[in-house]
């Protein structure tokens, strides 16, 4: 996870060895089930260099989350975060 990060997006972390949230949903007329991982990371260096990937980045609080166009599930998930 922590190339993966900096390969997104330029930034040094250091990822909580334990999940957040495990989370999972059914797509494709349910046919096919996706499952995801949630992890925390804190910041340890680097400036924000976005991959070929991605075309913007925006630095939030987790309670602004809710205003975004966002799925709701993700929404969410942001919102458990935003009441630690």
């Amino acid at each position: 996870m922590v190339r993966e990060v900096l390969e997104e997006s330029g930034l040094n972390v250091k990822i909580d060895p334990r999940p957040w949230t495990i989370w999972s949903f059914l797509s494709n007329n349910n046919t096919r089930e996706t499952v995801g991982i949630t992890m925390l990371a804190d910041y340890l260096e680097g400036e924000v260099k976005l991959s070929e990937e991605h075309t913007e980045y925006k630095w939030i609080f987790p309670a602004e989350f809710a205003e975004l166009n966002a799925d709701p599930s993700l929404k969410a998930e942001i919102a458990k975060l935003a009441e630690q």
